[in-house]
């Protein structure tokens, strides 16, 4: 109840749309976005407008992902993309899911190994070959063909002069018998007279070596067999039991940072406005009959700083 004089209607009218256009201009306000607020470097933070983006890839945990950009806080200049509501969809058990090759029987609940060759294979692990194992090393065996022994010359040049010994060897000498007749036990020339016969006694005894020729004997062997080694392995298939898929709305804006007293740019039209309703059609990856093209006003979450682009254009003043 309004007390005092009366005023005329057209008067108050007046002072009705008055009140409407400044009521109006304010919500405008808020509908557009936060305005300009002061940040700590001393330049101005304007904060843009949530606007749906795209979904996010479909997955099997109904929890959401991670927030693409990491950032919170509607005061948060670096908050540009943020996670929105979640959409489900039932996936049915038609779809037939092979394994890899595996040498385990038995993959699991579902699962049915195939028949024959593609179900069950043998794999070399190592080829099949021949080692030549040595018994024996070969080794050389030095054979001695003739023992060492004393030779025995006699002299066949004539006498000697007495007080000279013939030189050794010339063709004066001849091999007399092996051996050491004569126990002289060194190599050399020596005199002995043979009943006083003169000077032509001399002989001779000279060292012979062995001699020896080497033998080699080669070594001995034998040849071992290692047959391939080899594993088996399996495939298998099953039938994709039915489960539910989840997505959800990405939501992205623009904030920029301004000088002071600098007018700010108007916010461009949404490109992608999940009002629309080809949104859905251009912007829905998964594919699914009874997904929303698009998140409505009604459907967005709820979160801090989302704010309705309504604007009341009239209000009843019960005139």
């Amino acid at each position: 109840m309004i007390t005092g004089r009366g005023a005329h209607r057209f008067g108050l009218r007046k002072t009705v749309i008055a009140s409407v256009a400044l009521l109006t201009t304010g919500l405008a306000s808020v509908a557009i976005g936060f305005p300009a607020a002061e940040a700590s470097d001393g330049t101005n933070a304007a904060f843009g407008t949530w606007k749906w983006s795209r979904f996010t890839e479909a997955q099997a945990d109904p929890n959401p992902p991670t927030d693409p950009d990491g950032e919170s806080g509607e005061g948060n200049l670096a908050n540009v993309i943020q996670i929105g509501e979640r959409y489900e969809r039932q996936i049915p058990g038609t779809e037939y899911q092979s394994s890899d090759w595996v040498r385990h029987t038995s993959q699991g609940d579902g699962w049915v190994q195939l028949p024959g060759a593609d179900g069950e294979k043998w794999v070399e692990d190592t080829a099949a070959y021949d080692e030549t194992v040595e018994d024996t090393a070969a080794w050389t065996e030095t054979v001695e063909e003739e023992a060492a022994h004393w030779q025995r010359y006699s002299w066949t040049g004539g006498p000697v002069e007495e007080g000279h010994t013939p030189s050794f060897p010339s063709s004066d000498w001849q091999p007399n018998v092996q051996g050491d007749p004569h126990d002289v036990g060194h190599a050399g020339a020596y005199f002995r007279s043979n009943g006083g016969s003169g000077n032509g006694d001399w002989f001779y005894l000279e060292w012979v070596g062995a001699v020896t020729r080497t033998v080699t004997h080669p070594a001995t062997t034998h040849v071992v067999h290692h047959p391939a080694a080899a594993h088996r392995e399996f495939r298998y298939e099953r039938l994709v039991p039915a489960h539910t898929e989840y997505y959800w709305s990405v939501y992205e804006r623009t904030n920029t940072r301004t000088e002071p007293n600098v007018e700010e740019p108007t916010d461009p039209a949404d490109p992608a406005d999940p009002s629309d309703p080809t949104v859905g059609s251009r912007a829905n990856p998964v594919g699914s009959s009874n997904a929303p093209s698009g998140p409505s006003a009604s459907s967005q979450p709820s979160r801090a700083g989302a704010h309705s682009r309504a604007v009341p254009v009239s209000i009843d003043a019960g005139l």
